[in-house]
């Protein structure tokens, strides 16, 4: 299991930074802290830890905890990958692959004879559970990164000027998702939600997209209909479903006169606010065939002069608090993308 995990796990990583193993999907949690409920009630202390995107060790789930040096053992067990013992207390490793990502750890009372062979191999067993567990998560992820990667090769094939517009706006949606300090979940469906925002563009005829000018209405009629089309192409892929509406929804406006259904305010989902506060940034710095790509100065202050009627007063100052990282053009982009 170990060795047929290890390209599940690289496979599903985003594109900027190893991924939380179990980015808080309830499912998987609920399924691990079943695990360390058993080690429990077998009367013993029980955390699972599991190393964070920053390297950091963090407790996951626990039950019946009786005390013991957690930080110090589990930080010997990661960062060795194997078991360890120390009074009181043994650890076992969580390996994806061949890499230490987390441990189980038992503990007795304190005062108690200690803990004996048998809950050393209690821990090992568990341990293994939990890999196979944390597979089964990262399987789910590469299922969702593979279908939005489809998706994306059939919008390029369609106009590729905006398959490379949502990766950018992916990069910046990222961004702004981690200033505002949106848990590993949702900020992997973020991140899906911008790479596949305009996806329902493959219905739009090329000469529409790359018109060099002002739009007839019939023709903005057709435009507007994409996130609605994005919409359903995307809720054919069940893991995805917590990406619609952001897709749905990333043209609304703060002051209701949005697309397609005129939500206003708070009514709007904030994975579309931060969206759709992307995908105009990208726009305004990238241009447009009829309209020239501005600095980055200009682009802030256009998308401030907006706070209140399109967008999010709360959101849009995130950008000037990103900097670098927000800007498709910056280091950071060209770092991330390859691209300038």
């Amino acid at each position: 299991m170990r060795t047929a995990t290890r390209a599940l796990w690289s496979a599903s990583r985003p594109t900027a930074g190893d991924p939380d193993p179990c980015d808080d999907d309830p499912a998987t949690l609920a399924d691990l802290q079943r695990v360390v409920d058993e080690l429990a009630a077998r009367g013993t202390g029980a955390r699972l830890v599991l190393r964070s995107p920053a390297g950091e060790p963090r407790v996951t789930v626990s039950a019946g905890e009786k005390g013991g040096a957690w930080i110090w053992l589990s930080l010997r067990v990661i960062e060795q990958g194997q078991p360890h013992c120390q009074s009181g207390a043994v650890g076992a490793p969580i390996l994806i692959g061949d890499v230490p990502t987390g441990a189980i750890l038992l503990s007795c009372a304190p005062g108690a004879s200690g803990l004996r062979g048998h809950h050393l191999a209690n821990a090992r067993a568990a341990a293994a559970h939990c890999e196979t567990i944390l597979a089964r998560r990262a399987a789910q992820r590469l299922d969702m990164y593979a279908a939005a990667d489809g998706m994306l090769r059939m919008l390029a094939a369609h106009d590729p000027a905006t398959a490379r517009h949502a990766k950018t706006v992916r990069l910046i949606a990222r961004s702004l998702g981690h200033a505002a300090c949106l848990g590993p979940r949702d900020l992997l469906h973020l991140e899906l939600a911008a790479l596949l925002h305009d996806v329902g563009k493959i219905v739009v005829p090329p000469d529409i997209l790359r018109k060099n000018g002002p739009l007839e209405p019939e023709e903005w009629a057709i435009i507007r209909a994409h996130p609605a089309v994005g919409e359903r192409i995307v809720r054919g892929v069940p893991h995805l479903a917590p990406c619609l509406p952001a897709i749905r929804h990333h043209h609304e406006r703060w002051d209701g006169h949005g697309y397609p259904d005129r939500l206003a305010g708070p009514a709007i989902p904030v994975p579309a606010r931060l969206v759709g506060l992307a995908d105009a940034y990208e726009a305004l710095r990238a241009g447009r065939p009829y309209q020239n790509p501005r600095s980055a100065e200009d682009a802030l202050r256009e998308l401030e002069a907006s706070l209140g009627a399109q967008f999010d007063p709360g959101q849009a100052r995130l950008l000037r608090a990103l900097g670098d990282a927000a800007d498709p053009r910056g280091d950071y982009a060209r770092r991330t993308l390859g691209t300038a």
